[in-house]
């Protein structure tokens, strides 16, 4: 029970902070001069590479309330290409963060390394037929859509983050977990729970002695 709880609060917590990225922003602003917003029309076809350090207080923002940054600051690599009103991004973002096992319910410290890619696509259809112009585009990238003359980078970072994370976090893949009668990490240590539980409908039989 403990893990399926702990995985539906930290999907709970992400999701609530994904709805609000826009305020996210601020925290960027304040700690680098790098730009996010970009008029499309102003991006060289031979391309933008954007290096950046992203403050722990925009990792611990994204990352929510359960999991943590390491109080280092995030590593962001970003390409922009444009083709005609289409921009392509690849984009590669390292963050130490901390997180509780959902297992065992111990802290632990792991490492994000996400590689990703996308495609902004300019909304060329009204409100209601909100039809997108994918002509030439392939599979390969994941497409987002945007309206107006300007790109957010921030919002896709975010969200290729967000779907990197594990959705049951460990703290190592041979994690036993807890014991489901007394608390006890079984990665300490086995405990004696299974030696002293006895079957109630079999508690009788054990006073009984076979005979030679």
């Amino acid at each position: 029970m403990l893990s399926k709880a702990v995985d539906s609060r930290i999907a709970i917590t992400i999701l609530a902070n994904l709805t609000k990225v826009g305020s996210s922003s601020e925290l960027v602003k304040e700690a680098t001069a790098v730009q996010y917003h970009y008029a499309v029309r102003e991006i060289p076809e031979s391309g933008i590479s954007i290096q950046d350090q992203c403050p722990p207080e925009w990792v611990d923002f994204v990352l929510g309330k359960l999991l943590k940054s390491q109080q280092k600051p995030a590593l962001v690599e970003l390409t922009l290409h444009r083709e005609d009103e289409n921009v392509l991004l690849d984009g590669f973002v390292k963050i130490a963060y901390k997180f509780v096992c959902s297992r065992c319910a111990e802290e632990t410290s792991a490492q994000l390394n996400s590689k990703f890619c996308c495609v902004f696509v300019k909304d060329v259809g009204d409100e209601e037929e909100g039809e997108l112009n994918t002509a030439g585009l392939t599979s390969e990238r994941d497409i987002v859509s945007y309206t107006g003359s300007t790109i957010d980078l921030e919002q896709a970072m975010v969200e290729q983050i967000v779907l990197s994370l594990p959705a049951h976090p460990l703290c190592r893949e041979t994690c036993k977990g807890l014991c489901d009668q007394c608390g006890q990490n079984m990665n300490l240590g086995n405990c004696r729970c299974l030696e002293e539980h006895v079957d109630p409908r079999w508690a009788k039989l054990q006073g009984i002695k076979l005979g030679d």
